[in-house]
């Protein structure tokens, strides 16, 4: 009986060590900062210039438009919901051109104003 007793203990040991020794809980995964993406605004016309490229209504810096040129809007949050750009030439905008970005680079072309 005194055998079994010590059996038993050592068995439960042994399993008590066992599930001790199981891996740790994996960690939360770290939180990603959203993915960006590079607009290029293309002029296709001669028509097509302007002294500012707007996104969503904000005007961009730096985004001077030339005839047969292009301007590069960076770090662009990737989203579902398209986005509405636009040049302004003197007073008057231009049409908007509608977007859905993708990470990467992603090209909008205007081809008259």
């Amino acid at each position: 009986m005194k055998k079994n007793i010590v059996f038993i203990i050592a068995i439960l040991s042994i399993v008590v060590l066992l599930v001790g020794c199981a891996p740790a809980p994996t960690a939360p995964p770290v939180n990603t900062p959203p993915a960006t993406c590079t607009i290029i605004v293309r002029s296709e016309s001669a028509n097509v210039w302007g002294q500012a490229v707007y996104l969503d209504g904000q005007s961009q810096p730096n985004s001077i438009l030339t005839p047969w040129g292009s301007i590069q809007i960076n770090n662009v949050p990737v989203r579902t919901q398209p986005y509405a750009i636009s040049v302004l030439q003197g007073n008057i905008y231009s049409h908007s051109e509608y977007i859905v970005v993708q990470p990467g680079v992603n090209y909008v072309y205007f081809y008259n104003f």
